[in-house]
């Protein structure tokens, strides 16, 4: 039995491990085969365990991946425990142990474990009966008596790891040539103190260079197309474009018809950069700027992005600068300074957020630069695969409505969408994606995709940083400073629950560092085989539709998010109209029949009656309210309807972060509805910033709106009663029969804001004294649906009906599972559309 099992072992691979004095080398051929037949051409035989180990497999397929999986699980499981990679000696004594326990029925495997820890390089072999030895270079498999020839007469003590690459390639390739069971290619992987890069495909690569260009045909290319008087000092990765950096700006900036020609051979983004070497010093640049800008645009301030040579112009009056004006000429002006420009308004509030963001950007400029070339290097690597697979993962937000979250996989690449939290969950394993039912390490992350900043959909991004993502997040600009506002908030509503958050403020920095922003409507690689297109979806300030073209357009995939399919007073109707799309995931939050909202002149008729009645009788109205979106548009509709005499005029507070978001939202008109985009952007007027409002800084101010004798409106995060200044304002309001406490949001279930409306007549919660209070509820509850961000039914299914082209299959999730069990049956009615809800871990295969 012995000999037979030793001889399904040795029968089809070659597998080669070399320590080297910087590094770990592994490789192996790309053939699997049963007996005499090829099963597979394509096998990736290097498998990564976290970002500093990997092992190559030999023997049984099945075992093999099992021991991947238990080793790749104890790695995780250490690193967060102990907040340090796993050794590698651990990592082998640990596969030992797993063979010896079943070397009653062994697995049929033979494995080489190697990588890189605080001890230096290391390499193990382990064969199936748990037997472990430290090597200085190893093979394993058929093919391993020639390799064994080609190692022992080219190793040497001291190896670099470029010489013990060539030396494991030499070996494979003549294995391949005398051993009939390997074959097909060669993978070959380095691990040394910066971790474990991409694996990378030898005979693949040449293979698949006629097909799609390579990062050195692409750079070929674009040195051969460029004139020289473009003065291209040299051409760099920006993330997802393509940096061309000259000395003479005017002539590429002049001659749009170079750029365009280019990137139509190439089909990548390129973008222009001044050279360092012609950038003026910023104090110079802002004297050169003070004497160009027009004195009617308004200067006010001026912001460097030393990692882009871009300088952003904040004006009052930005329209006096656009590309077009007269009196301001782009080119002129950034052959003058040696900087790119971009026009920006000047905003009435400045944002801290924004401010913050900015500053740590330009702290962090040259450690930016890196990341976005490193990002640039895997995005436009040569494919390691022909195969097309597409695979959905569903880790969080279906049959629920929180913590929506889903992997998009194909063999070539790993996109995280969304990573948020449920934040009326009570326990990590329902509050938190179920990242471990993909088995993922999260260096294998090509990139994480955010629609919108709320947290159920941001929420563990942070701590996704803190326990190693390093790769790019793309979201929209103003996503950016939002999920960064309601992340930061977090920690302190955690804090003054008592409850310890999941992450700190160090890590939110970290997300701006690593996260790249897209416009609306741009299509951008975001690695290999994936692009990404970024739509509007109407739900909050940024919010997107992600459009996946996917392969060389083998399968469409469109991500809703959260959306509304109406227009609103901030946001304009969802985008409907894509290239392509297959496949369709859209919310259910509103999936039943009997959700339907109320139209706009109802719901504000009907908060003028509840808000007019309560202030009549001398109570306070208390909106508890997302900070984002909902807040600014409740704001708007006071602000019309005091000036009209339609509300009665009284005192209206804001506290939360209110007053920073609306200044968030005031930096970005070109993503607000038109007519309100066009008011910040035409006049002075910040349509944010009423006479009516007053904006509650500190603890300390709260003294007149809880007042007894005090009718007034009070509008506090957060909209779900989960932490926040509304709870203080909520012990105050609720024992009061003359009171109302008036939700213009979506509750999620297990919140306390749900359990109010529900019509629970007491609610506990801490103090600020850490004991627990119980408040008793006798004011008026009540309930307005029109404000929403989310669409209804009628509009749920308007959206599926108008979607161009027309769909194969819709997919339903971020609902309570009747509502979206409800939409997938109505839609399949409806539509004749393949419709079907799936549950939180299941495994999609789209394509």
């Amino acid at each position: 039995m012995s000999n037979n099992v030793e001889e399904k072992i040795l029968h089809g691979t070659t597998t080669v491990g070399i320590r080297a004095r910087d590094g770990i080398v592994l490789c192996a051929d790309m053939r699997a085969s049963a007996g005499y037949f090829i099963a597979n051409n394509n096998t990736m035989k290097i498998q990564k365990i976290d970002h500093h180990a990997g092992l190559t497999l030999a023997g049984g397929v099945a075992d093999a991946q099992n021991i991947v999986d238990i080793l790749r699980y104890h790695s995780n499981l250490h690193r967060v425990e102990k907040q340090v990679p796993i050794p590698i000696h651990s990592l082998a004594r640990l596969c030992s142990l797993i063979f010896h326990q079943n070397r009653g029925y062994p697995f049929i495997a033979d494995i080489l474990v190697g990588g890189y820890d605080s001890e230096g390089p290391a390499l193990f072999n382990i064969d199936m009966f748990g037997s472990v030895e430290e090597k200085s270079f190893v093979t394993t498999g058929s093919g391993s008596p020639v390799a064994y020839g080609v190692l022992e007469e080219g190793y040497k003590d001291g190896l670099s790891i470029e010489d013990a690459k060539g030396l494991a390639l030499t070996a494979v390739k003549a294995a391949i040539v005398r051993n009939i069971g390997t074959g097909d290619g060669i993978n070959i992987a380095t691990m040394d103190k910066d971790g474990f890069p991409s694996i990378y495909s030898d005979l693949m690569q040449r293979k698949q260079q006629k097909e799609i260009p390579s990062s050195q045909n692409i750079m070929a290319v674009i040195l051969q197309s460029i004139p020289k008087e473009a003065n291209v000092t040299k051409i760099e990765y920006e993330g997802p474009r393509i940096a061309l950096f000259t000395t003479t700006p005017r002539y590429l900036l002049e001659n749009n018809e170079t750029i365009s020609s280019l990137v139509n051979v190439i089909k990548k983004r390129i973008v222009v950069r001044t050279d360092e070497s012609i950038r003026k010093p910023e104090d110079e640049v802002r004297k050169i700027l003070a004497d160009c800008v027009p004195k009617d645009a308004d200067l006010q301030g001026t912001i460097f992005d030393t990692a882009t040579g871009e300088v952003s112009i904040e004006a009052k009056r930005p329209w006096l600068l656009q590309r077009d004006a007269k009196m301001f000429n782009h080119t002129d002006v950034t052959e003058k300074t040696g900087w790119r420009i971009r026009i920006r308004k000047a905003t009435t509030i400045p944002s801290r957020t924004i401010q913050t963001i900015n500053a740590t950007l330009k702290q962090h400029a040259s450690e930016r630069s890196r990341q976005l070339k490193q990002v640039g290097d895997e995005i436009f690597r040569p494919r390691l695969s022909d195969r097309t697979e597409i695979s959905l993962y569903t880790l969080g937000g279906f049959g629920q409505v929180g913590r929506s979250s889903l992997l998009l996989a194909t063999p070539e690449s790993k996109v995280l969408i969304d990573c948020g939290i449920n934040p009326g969950a009570r326990s990590a394993m329902d509050a938190f994606p179920r990242l471990d039912f993909v088995n993922l390490t999260l260096d294998e992350l090509d990139a994480v995709v955010i629609g919108h900043a709320h947290l159920d959909h941001t929420g563990f991004l942070p701590a996704l940083c803190k326990y190693g993502y390093k790769g790019p997040v793309y979201c929209t600009e103003p996503t950016l400073p939002m999920m960064n506002l309601i992340q930061l908030d977090a920690i302190k509503v955690a804090a003054a629950q008592g409850r310890t958050p999941i992450y700190s403020e160090r890590d939110v920095k970290q997300i701006m560092r690593q996260t790249i922003t897209l416009p609306y409507g741009t299509v951008t690689d975001i690695s290999p085989d994936i692009k990404l297109v970024l739509a509007n979806a109407g739900h909050i300030l940024g919010s997107a539709l992600c459009h996946f073209h996917i392969g060389n357009g083998n399968h469409n995939f469109v991500y809703s998010g959260d959306i509304k399919f109406g227009k609103s007073i901030l946001f304009e109707a969802a985008s409907w109209n894509f290239p392509r799309a297959e496949t369709l995931l859209i919310e259910s939050t509103y999936g039943l029949k009997e959700d339907i909202q109320p139209s706009r002149q109802e719901v504000e008729s009907a908060f003028i009656v509840a808000v007019n009645k309560t202030l009549a009788e001398g109570g306070k109205v208390l909106i508890p309210i997302p900070a984002v979106g909902r807040a600014q548009e409740i704001m708007m509709v006071i602000d019309h309807y005091m000036k009209e005499g339609k509300i009665v005029e009284a005192p209206v507070f804001t506290e939360g972060m209110i007053s920073e978001a609306s200044a968030i939202h005031e930096s970005y008109p070109e993503y607000l509805a038109r007519e309100l985009r066009q008011k910040i952007l035409e006049t002075d007027d910040n349509p944010f910033d009423s006479e009516y409002f007053t904006n509650i800084e500190h603890a300390d101010g709260r003294e007149e709106p809880m007042r007894e004798d005090s009718p007034c409106i009070i509008l506090a995060t957060s909209g779900m009663l989960e932490g926040g200044p509304v709870l203080e304002y909520f012990k105050n309001v609720a024992p009061e029969k003359k009171n109302k406490v008036l939700f213009v949001s979506y509750q999620v279930n297990g919140t306390l804001g749900r359990r109010v409306l529900d019509g629970s007549r007491q609610a506990t919660m801490v103090g600020k004294d850490g004991k627990v209070e119980a408040v008793t509820i006798n004011c008026g509850v009540e309930k307005l649906d029109g404000f929403s961000g989310h669409s209804d039914y009628n509009q749920l299914m308007s959206f599926v009906q108008r979607l161009r082209p027309k769909l194969r299959r819709v997919l339903v999730n971020h609902g309570e599972r009747k509502k979206s069990e409800s939409l997938a049956m109505n839609i399949r009615r409806m539509y004749r559309l393949s419709a079907h809800y799936p549950q939180i871990q299941e495994a999609i295969k789209l394509f």
